[in-house]
């Protein structure tokens, strides 16, 4: 049986300790981040070509193809950070906005591609202020400039999908 680690094991009912822990250390959150994008990928490639719908089959390709380089770039900032700046523990205000549980944003096969984006473009968002929170706040310089990339990243991202949907929205991809 696997030990159980109190500081970053979920409570009863939940699959993400986001929401319910106050500690995290940055390499967990880093997993937890990458596999919500491998879902995405996963969910996009279930359902590449499956629609009647050409502009639907465009925005799923483009999907995928976005979070194919979203791998790549995460793993690149991980690949070249320090392993103490991936050994720091984050700690979570009871309070804070963005201790949001990250399960409100899963994906489901029966979601279409507009509720799709809604719940990437929002774990997107949360994403990017916890790691904005922890630019502005952890004291290590290193720690500091890795979490800045890091949310840079994810607001670009979150741009990005913010631009799709509004597309989709508009009718303006097809």
């Amino acid at each position: 049986m696997k030990q159980q680690r109190p500081d970053i094991d979920r409570a009863p009912g939940s699959s993400s300790p986001i929401g319910t822990m106050p500690y995290l250390q940055t390499r967990d959150l880093l997993v937890r981040v990458r596999s919500y994008h491998q879902r995405l990928r996963d969910w996009c490639a279930r359902h590449e070509g499956s629609r009647g719908d050409p502009r639907v089959a465009l925005l799923v390709d483009l999907i995928r193809r976005r979070e194919d380089s979203m791998q790549g770039s995460m793993a690149k900032l991980v690949a070249d950070a320090d392993p103490s700046v991936l050994d720091t523990w984050l700690q979570f205000e009871p309070d804070a906005a963005e201790r949001a549980d990250l399960d409100a944003y899963e994906l489901g096969d029966e979601f279409g591609i507009d509720e799709v984006l809604a719940r990437a473009t929002g774990f997107e968002l949360a994403i990017q202020a916890i790691y904005a929170r922890a630019a502005e706040t952890l004291v290590a310089p290193r720690v500091r400039v890795f979490f800045s990339a890091l949310a840079d990243l994810h607001d670009a991202r979150g741009k990005q999908l913010g631009r799709v949907s509004q597309g989709l929205e508009d009718g303006g991809l097809s």
